[in-house]
């Protein structure tokens, strides 16, 4: 078994990896870059030669072209778009495996986003609640299993060939609603592991130590329980646990929490393919705002049915000025909401609750925005989706590999810090086990 990091072992972000035998190449994640060149819009409109020509796609052969696509497939662990984003420059015959979940959030995006790709050549990937075997691709023996992250239906990977077995963590946490997940991993017995891929995302913040979602949700409601003002939430609309937590906090404050389409269209989509608890969008104290862009999406989409229904929730301007105090309204910082602003008579007119890494906030011409004409400043309200050291240690130490691979993280040299068993690789760099 040979591996490969393509990238990811000195950033967040971007993460693929390759893993060969007999000839066959097993890749791991597709993902688009967070930081430096490709991490923006810059490149949506380039080709993928001229992506990999600048270094922006990693240049591995046969994969953008049809020449050798039958030795080849690819495993995602999770949604989000340092892991997925990518794939769209794949060659269409390669077979690209996810779980049911993770399909199920690619779609909804795609009714928004137009760089949303779901694969032609899918495959779903099989979770041992499925009472199905482990799925082989190959040569290769993949085993998914659920992990707590701020992504649904996210997994760590293993990869079994060869009487070798590398596990790759994915992205994890023990923080979340899931959190019962990473203490259940960590209390197995494993089989001898040869490698483990292990994301380092929190190593660098060694003295954060990450809310619980259950803190969060308190936090959340202390806010809500002055009833001083509107409320707004900016939150990623693919955090399941978040607008749970939001959805408790205002519950127990007595407040409204209003959503619009597209999150409406994502918890929708969760309930269906994730979790049947994401259909609390439908309880009487959750209400929907109509923006019409939303509305456009999905009706043009084919979800005039899902959008009638929906709207029949529909808060209005009355109501919405009327129960202003004891509202919750999450949005996106892509859409303008400071009209709203205007119909309030407090001053400043409302609180804005930032849910979000706060590294998104650079830049933010909405934020700039409200700071300078509503005197509003956001209060950062949000924990990481990703495991403490502390526990990257726990889950080491149960698993006991012969090898641990820093990944997805800027601090691969300090993992000799803390483990005496690091394979340090560079990207593009190949290890036979």
């Amino acid at each position: 078994m040979v591996l490969t990091i393509h990238r990811g072992t000195q950033e967040i972000g971007g993460s693929c990896v390759e893993i060969k035998q007999d000839g066959f190449r097993l890749l791991l994640d597709f993902g688009k870059p967070l930081v430096g060149p490709g991490s923006d819009n810059t490149y949506d409109s380039a080709t993928t030669s001229d992506m990999v020509e600048n270094n922006i796609l990693p240049d591995i052969p046969d994969l953008y072209e049809s020449t050798g696509s039958e030795n080849t497939a690819v495993v995602l662990s999770h949604v989000h778009q340092d892991h997925t984003g990518f794939i769209g420059h794949l060659h269409p015959s390669i077979p690209v495996w996810m779980t049911r979940g993770t399909l199920g959030m690619l779609s909804a995006s795609q009714s928004f986003l137009k760089k949303i790709v779901v694969p032609e050549n899918l495959h779903l990937l099989p979770l041992p609640f499925d009472e199905l075997e482990p799925v082989k691709i190959g040569p290769f023996k993949v085993t998914a299993s659920l992990v707590d992250h701020s992504a649904p239906a996210a997994v760590s990977l293993l990869i079994e060939a060869g009487e070798k077995r590398l596990l790759y963590s994915g992205d994890f946490r023990s923080t979340g609603r899931k959190g019962a997940l990473f203490y259940q991993a960590i209390q197995k017995e494993y089989p001898s592991v040869d490698a483990l891929l292990l994301e380092g995302t929190m190593f660098g913040r060694l003295n954060e130590r990450p809310l619980t979602e259950k803190q969060i949700e308190d936090r959340i409601h202390n806010v809500l329980d002055k009833h001083e003002r509107m409320t707004f939430f900016i939150a990623s609309g693919q955090n399941f646990d978040r607008f749970v937590s939001a959805f408790h906090a205002a519950h127990r404050a007595g407040c409204i929490l209003v959503i619009d389409l597209y999150i409406s269209w994502m918890l929708e989509q969760m309930s269906k393919f994730v979790s049947p608890a994401a259909s609390f969008y439908k309880r009487e104290e959750v209400r929907i705002w109509d923006w019409k862009r939303y509305r456009d999406r999905l009706n043009q989409g084919g979800h005039n049915e899902f959008v009638e229904t929906t709207l029949q929730k529909r808060i209005d301007k009355e109501e919405l000025i009327e129960n202003r105090k004891r509202i919750l309204f999450a949005t996106r910082t892509s859409l303008r909401f400071d009209k709203i602003l205007y119909w309030l008579p407090e001053k400043p007119a409302a609180d804005l609750i930032w849910s979000m890494w706060k590294g998104y906030q650079e830049g933010d011409q909405l934020l700039e925005r409200l700071e300078e004409k509503h005197d509003i400043s956001p209060m950062q309200i949000h924990t990481s989706g990703h495991a403490t050291v502390s526990d990257l240690q726990k889950y080491a130490n149960a698993i006991k590999p012969k090898y641990l691979v820093p990944i997805h993280t800027f601090h691969g040299n300090e993992f000799k810090n803390v483990f005496d068993n690091v394979l340090k690789l560079e990207d593009g760099q190949s290890y036979e086990f």
